[in-house]
């Protein structure tokens, strides 16, 4: 079986915590603990990791084994599971932020449009871009909203100094949303043709996801 670019991200997360429970796997997952015991179930099968209801009352926790272990590249001793430490790691795991990931591709495209031909106005927004903590909570306050939402440039203090405006939709489910899909352009953008693209991709990734947890 071939890790993925997901279970490598999640198997370093595991090993450098000794271990997670079902719940706590399903957060970082931003899935259902459903989708967290098939994942389980896949990496148990790899060879990857063990689990097993240990504390009484308790969910059932996850460690890695040694092939776990080096397949995640994580430089820990591997973890032998007891009672007494795995009270303590599952309340630490529990107030242990979930680090949110952002992607952004074809920037470069920015560089055709005439709103960027003034060097200073390309500046301001490709700074903006590297500024992923900041773009990160804007498109947060989106997870709450169903359907698209429009972020116009002059509509936030943040956009509207780098110059751009966001097109976006969560993708997901409303009960457990997932992340963010959408384009960010210049504040004249052709809102129009952009809208319905992200509409599109938002409702695809949600039906994809869907399809994979009932398959699952």
């Amino acid at each position: 079986m071939r890790a993925t670019a997901r279970d490598l991200r999640l198997l370093r997360w595991v090993a450098e915590q000794y271990a997670v429970s079902i719940p706590q796997l399903a957060r970082l997952m931003g899935r259902s603990e459903h989708a967290a015991r098939w994942l389980r179930g896949r990496w148990q099968r790899a060879g990857w990791a063990q689990g097993r209801t240990v504390l009484v009352g308790r969910p059932v926790f996850v460690w890695l084994t040694r092939d776990g272990s080096r397949v995640a590249g994580a430089g820990f001793k591997v973890w032998e599971p007891n009672a007494g430490a795995l009270a303590h790691i599952e309340a630490v795991n529990d107030v242990t932020p979930v680090e949110h990931e952002l992607f952004v591709e074809g920037a470069a495209s920015i560089l055709t449009k005439p709103e960027y031909s003034d060097a200073h106005a390309l500046r301001k927004t490709f700074l903006a871009l590297q500024e992923k903590e900041k773009l990160v909570e804007i498109l947060n306050t989106f997870l709450s909203e169903d359907g698209l939402q429009i972020l116009v440039g002059s509509e936030s203090d943040f956009t509207q100094v780098h110059n751009f405006s966001i097109v976006a939709r969560r993708y997901g489910s409303s009960n457990a949303p997932l992340g963010m899909v959408g384009i960010i352009g210049p504040m004249r953008m052709e809102y129009a043709r952009m809208a319905p693209l992200v509409d599109y991709l938002g409702r695809a990734l949600s039906r994809k996801i869907e399809e994979q947890e009932h398959e699952s």
